[in-house]
């Protein structure tokens, strides 16, 4: 049943992780994968019909609770991934990034 599936992949590419973690060993595998530089590409190309994606609750939340998406599989695939706070080198609103960069800080435990 996988294998009919087109595979869309982001720039992370948890693809492989995730079928060892969600299927048995010797599962067919897909053969046709698209690939994206973004997850946001990722997710609208899942939401258009043109395959699966992998994505973080945080970012289809909404989706899923409007209806454009479901979960294909109940497992979750745990990553040690590094995410980082950005910012334009000036930003705007200097007090504001300041307030967020403290809040993700008090949240995760680094502060």
């Amino acid at each position: 049943m996988l294998a009919s599936y087109t595979l869309l992949h982001d720039a992370h590419d948890f693809w492989r992780q995730f079928i060892d973690a969600a299927f048995p060993p010797g599962t067919r595998k897909p053969t046709r994968h698209i690939r994206f530089s973004q997850t946001s590409l990722a997710i609208e190309a899942a939401i258009a019909g043109q395959g699966l994606a992998l994505a973080s609750q945080f970012f289809v939340a909404s989706d899923i609770a409007s209806g454009k998406l479901v979960r294909a599989a109940a497992t979750q695939l745990r990553v040690d991934a590094d995410f980082y706070l950005l910012r334009p080198r000036k930003p705007r609103n200097p007090a504001t990034v300041s307030e967020v960069r403290n809040w993700l800080a008090e949240v995760s435990g680094e502060k």
